[in-house]
């Protein structure tokens, strides 16, 4: 496709230059010969004014005119010039005056010399009825007391009209050449231009067929480069979104393969008595812990597929920061009992009001602090910190001195799926969707998150919200 619309745009950019030339080479021609005989009129014109003079410098005092003077200073005008004369005299003949010689050609066939009195100019193409060649001639008319000249200087018309071919040829040759290279350069400039477009719709294509591994060679500079180098951040952000998919795939397949396969067996030892019926209770509360991992998977995917199709409405409203933290964490005491875990607070005021959306605030911290309670051992400490930073904003940290996170790891703990215990070992109950959850719904209020982490001492999770100033 890309290629026949490149043909196309040659076919099309060909027709527009010979168009144009076309009317460039109609346009020069007319200019050549406008030119041409503009010039050469105003030769011939300043002959024909010369001419006169000497016609008046040739009448003696008692009014005679010396014809033998005027042959000779005529003769010597046609040396000088190289033009060709007409000239009548009293009786209206007209004298042709060439570097032959003077002609009597009789009277001028179609001329109104009556036109001629005055200032006014005559011009003349054509054979005129008297000459073997076609002629140019400018004409005008000098009175000199009673007596009346008129004085034609010539050209032949076939030496002005080469004069113009010539030229015309000469521009028409040059614009052609012009016109070709032209031509030449913008072929290469739109190969070059879709160079880049060819190459990505092939990059495309394969991506389409599920190859994400191929790039297109960055080209030039400016617009051009700029929009290949998005393009190949494009295909590697695909290329990662692949590998993201197929992994999330294989997560969600395990981590509801596994529980099913759980519950299944016991149920199967159950209903044919190879699990003893005092044993009974154990194996369905296993059963029943199993079903409610899948529960909470379900329920946390549904919760990102909603924030996937930007069901990120927000119900903003006033909350009491400090109360809340409070109740969140009492309303997971008895987690916190059960590992005999230490809950401190650290609040630097005693009252901070925070705009944010309820519901979506108590999965934030739900989370987080369930995730504390995770990786923190039998004994150990929770610290829950919220402070104002800047007046405009309140700093809020989960602190645990649990078994710690990876450099590594961090840099993947928010990622969908992605589990520090790769092994599924240690927390049979985490779908690793938490603080994927809780990087989604931060986002939503326009914040971030932030982790620092150290195994074997413990981690700090730290975000803020904005504060309610009214």
């Amino acid at each position: 496709m890309l290629k026949r619309i490149k043909d196309r745009s040659s076919i099309y950019y060909a027709c527009f230059l010979i168009a144009v030339y076309i009317v460039l080479g109609l346009a020069v021609t007319l200019s050549c010969n406008y030119y041409f005989f503009s010039q050469q009129k105003n030769i011939l014109l300043s002959h024909v004014e010369r001419i006169g003079n000497i016609i008046g410098g040739e009448f003696t005092e008692d009014g005679s005119f010396i014809v033998e003077k005027f042959h000779e200073d005529m003769t010597n005008m046609v040396k000088y010039s190289g033009a060709s004369f007409s000239v009548t005299g009293p009786n209206m003949r007209l004298y042709f005056v060439s570097d032959k010689g003077f002609e009597n050609l009789g009277f001028l066939e179609g001329a109104d010399f009556k036109s001629l009195e005055g200032s006014d100019i005559y011009e003349l193409k054509g054979d005129l009825g008297l000459f073997n060649k076609d002629i140019y001639a400018v004409g005008k008319s000098f009175e000199y007391g009673d007596m009346l000249f008129y004085v034609f200087a010539s050209e032949q018309l076939s030496v002005i009209q080469m004069n113009v071919i010539y030229a015309s040829i000469i521009i028409l040759t040059s614009l052609f050449v012009a016109i070709l290279i032209g031509y030449y350069l913008v072929m290469i400039a739109i190969e070059k231009s879709h160079k880049p477009i060819i190459e990505m719709n092939s990059v495309a294509k394969a991506m389409a067929k599920g190859d994400f591994d191929k790039r297109v060679e960055i080209y030039g500079s400016g617009d051009v480069s700029e929009l290949c180098e998005n393009f190949n951040k494009m295909a590697e952000s695909l290329s990662r979104e692949n590998e993201f998919k197929n992994e999330y795939i294989s997560n969600i397949s395990h981590d509801i393969r596994s529980p099913l396969t759980t519950i299944k067996g016991f149920v199967e030892a159950m209903m044919d008595g190879t699990i003893p019926p005092e044993k009974t209770r154990h194996y369905l509360e296993i059963v029943y812990n199993e079903a409610d991992r899948l529960s909470n998977l379900g329920s946390s995917l549904l919760e990102l597929s909603k924030m996937d199709l930007n069901d990120k409405t927000l119900n903003i409203e006033s909350i009491d920061l400090i109360s809340f933290l409070i109740d969140c964490v009492e309303s997971m005491e008895d987690k916190c009992r059960q590992k005999d875990l230490h809950i401190e607070y650290s609040f630097a005021q005693s009252r901070i009001y925070i705009l944010a959306d309820l519901a979506k605030l108590q999965r934030i911290c739900y989370n987080l602090v369930d995730n504390a309670i995770k990786y923190t051992d039998n004994g150990g400490h929770i610290t829950i910190y919220a402070a104002i930073k800047d007046d405009k904003k309140a700093i809020i940290a989960i602190e645990d001195d649990g078994i710690g996170i990876s450099e590594e790891n961090q840099k993947h703990i928010f990622e969908r799926l992605y589990k520090v215990d790769k092994s599924r070992g240690k927390d049979k109950t985490s779908v690793g969707l938490g603080l994927a959850i809780v990087k989604e719904m931060l986002e939503a209020h326009g914040e971030s998150i932030s982790v620092k982490s150290e195994l074997g001492k413990g981690t700090r999770f730290t975000f803020e919200m904005p504060l309610d100033i009214d």
